[in-house]
């Protein structure tokens, strides 16, 4: 409902009230100077109730909100509800193995001290900025909870116990209880920080120790970073793990599993828990009743649509235990990149951008963006690119240093065109600068 009233208006309204008051105490008490109006407010309570009663009407009268619906005293005739914020969303849209590489850090970064000097497991801290750096569904983020054992939690401080499935039964809302506490879980497992002292004993006399840090992103976002925590909090199994946050919501983790691990840790979970179920990306632990793949210990991966630099094209379902492990086991060392997209409000009968490609396609299928025509910008719209065999996530395949949209070798680079015309797929993008209702030909080639 909103009932903006003005702190002015209310303001004036008191102070019109007091002098009003004022005035009559004066007038009341001095009827020397007034004496017909004196003895008529003295003897006459009609009067002095009507006075009282003109004197209250002043607020509702001064005092309305910024629609003139609603004053002080009295309810509005008409009240104006807002609809209700569709439950948050998380969802896992792709996977990357190749040309991922972690943020680095810059001067400006905030390291965790307390950490350093005492080390951490289950410890937690708090991490606030001046402007929000991230969206919980529609809700804006500047505060979070980050533990120690590879953990982020938004709006409190509750986390999922280490090696419990997504969505934890123990997170419920106690004032919804069909949505979860906002919680991401990078890689939640017995995750160690190593206190400052025993660097050298753990990692040598010269190796980096075991930090955690994080920073501002330019244009907005933070990232979160574990350097060289230990799993199963053992000296020889180092990893590192990055949570990169965004103002629109998305994310992405970040992994440099620097040691051959094997089993990866004792349990983990890789995943998100938000509004009213968890996705896990990857799990390794006692499977809960119900869970896909029955009750009882083994990994279970997430099934992705996109898998960038991975082996799957687009438009394919793809496990990503499929790509990250083998024979149930995940492949250390290895470096790799999960993304995941908020989708809340995600209507998947839906085309915002109107490029003739569903939302649910943009998200899951292709990794575009629902709300924008042409993703990479490059001139070409989305479905354009799709239909030539392009790309619609880089804006210049043939690397000239000049957008496809511009350049008439755009596809040149393009393994996908084919080699004769009879075989292509044409799509042609035509700005014209003719007068509207005038008339022009158009030639291709010899047509």
């Amino acid at each position: 409902m909103n009932c903006d009233v003005s702190i002015a208006t209310a303001l004036a309204a008191v102070l019109v009230f007091a002098l009003f008051a004022a005035v009559l105490a004066v007038v009341a008490e001095r009827a020397r100077f007034f004496p017909r109006v004196g003895r008529w407010i003295q003897k006459d309570p009609v009067v002095r109730t009507a006075l009282v009663v003109l004197l209250l009407a002043i607020g509702p009268i001064t005092a309305r909100t910024k629609n003139g619906q609603m004053s002080l005293f009295r309810p509005p005739l008409l009240l104006q509800v807002d609809e209700p914020a569709p439950a948050p969303s998380l969802d896992l849209v792709s996977v990357r193995t190749n040309g991922v590489s972690l943020v680095a850090e810059s001067t400006n970064s905030v390291e965790m001290t307390a950490w350093r000097r005492m080390g951490g497991t289950e410890m937690g801290a708090w991490l606030e900025a001046e402007e929000p750096f991230f969206m919980v569904g529609t809700n804006p983020v500047r505060r979070v909870h980050v533990a120690a054992s590879g953990a982020v939690s938004f709006e409190s401080m509750r986390r999922p116990q280490i090696g419990r499935f997504l969505p934890d039964e123990s997170a419920r809302l106690e004032s919804s209880p069909h949505l979860f506490y906002p919680v991401l879980c990078p890689f939640r497992t017995p995750l160690g920080m190593v206190p400052e002292a025993r660097w050298p004993l753990v990692f040598g006399p010269h190796a980096p120790g075991s930090r955690f840090w994080h920073d501002a992103l330019p244009g907005g976002g933070r990232v979160l970073t574990w350097e060289n925590a230990l799993v199963d909090r053992l000296s020889g199994r180092r990893v590192t793990v990055q949570t990169v946050l965004r103002p629109s919501g998305d994310c992405s983790f970040r992994y440099d599993f620097h040691d051959e691990l094997d089993p990866p840790a004792t349990n983990f979970v890789m995943g998100a828990q938000m509004g009213t179920n968890g996705v896990n990306a990857l799990f390794f632990g006692p499977l809960p009743e119900g869970a896909p793949g029955g009750a009882g210990w083994g990994i279970l991966a997430a099934t992705v649509w996109r898998v960038d630099g991975g082996a799957s094209p687009p438009g394919e379902p793809f496990s990503v235990a499929d790509l990250l492990c083998t024979n149930g086991v995940l492949r250390t060392p290895t470096i790799f990149e999960l993304r995941w997209k908020n989708t809340t409000g995600l209507d998947p009968d839906a085309d915002t951008d109107n490029d003739g490609i569903p939302d649910w396609q943009e998200v899951f299928v292709y990794g575009t963006e629902p709300n924008f025509a042409d993703t990479d910008a490059d001139g070409i719209p989305d479905n354009v690119e799709l239909m030539a065999g392009a790309d619609p996530l880089n804006a210049d395949e043939d690397g000239d240093g000049i957008p496809d949209g511009l350049t008439p070798e755009a596809y040149a680079a393009n393994p996908l065109w084919a080699e004769s015309a009879e075989e292509a797929n044409l799509a042609i993008v035509i700005q014209s600068a003719i007068p509207p209702g005038a008339s022009a030909t158009l030639v291709v080639g010899g047509l």
